[in-house]
């Protein structure tokens, strides 16, 4: 089996046959009626932002975009998207943001990731079950399906995606994918909400 080169997730296919949507300033300026941006100067970021295009973000408590926050290197806030431009590590808020937007009916590709390299790999096991992000700190600080950490239990509410199939045939980076791949990717859903097995935490997540 092979092994793939960590990376950010990417957009795969919308299942109401749309393409992926964006919102905020594409040039980040404060746009004009003739500047064909599909302005939305109130998307801002927060202060000091330095995330990347491709890093997911949310709104954080004052309304701003920012990275999203971890426990433990998983993700534990909920999410925007992903920057479509990267942040401008501003000393106030206020610069505007351009992001792609998460929805429910979108899928994305997302890889397989574990501490330990031989456990990183993708299963039959795992379609259908719901998964934790984790930011691989240790790495590229790249974001990926999180195969050490409980989604849910009755005091964790942690799950973001839901795995909905595998990319089988597919070339990422003249590597073609297979089951079984370290670091293998899979197609993955959008969840609106985690939930604790007792109900508490309930926990929102998307925000666009």
């Amino acid at each position: 089996m092979a092994t793939h080169v960590l990376t950010n997730p990417r957009w795969h296919k919308s299942e109401d046959g749309r393409g992926p949507r964006f919102r905020g300033l594409a040039l980040g300026e404060v746009a004009t009626v003739s500047s064909g941006m599909g302005e939305e100067p109130l998307l801002r970021e927060a202060a000091l932002q330095t995330f990347r295009v491709g890093d997911i973000v949310h709104l954080d408590g004052s309304g701003n975009v920012a990275i999203v926050t971890e426990s433990t290197d998983t993700v534990n806030s909920a999410i925007l998207g992903q920057a479509a431009k990267p942040g401008a590590n501003a000393a106030s808020a206020g610069t505007p943001a351009y992001v792609q937007i998460w929805r429910p009916q979108d899928r994305f590709l997302m890889q397989v990731f574990h501490a330990t390299a031989s456990l990183a790999v993708t299963a039959q096991t795992q379609m259908g079950e719901v998964f934790p992000i984790i930011k691989d700190e240790a790495g590229n600080d790249t974001y990926h399906i999180d195969l050490a950490t409980t989604a849910e239990s009755a005091e964790v509410a942690l799950a973001r995606v839901q795995v909905v199939g595998f990319p089988e045939g597919d070339d990422f980076g003249n590597v073609k994918s297979t089951l079984g791949d370290t670091y293998g990717w899979a197609i993955v859903k959008p969840l609106e909400f985690s939930i604790a097995s007792d109900g508490s935490p309930f926990t929102r997540i998307l925000q666009g």
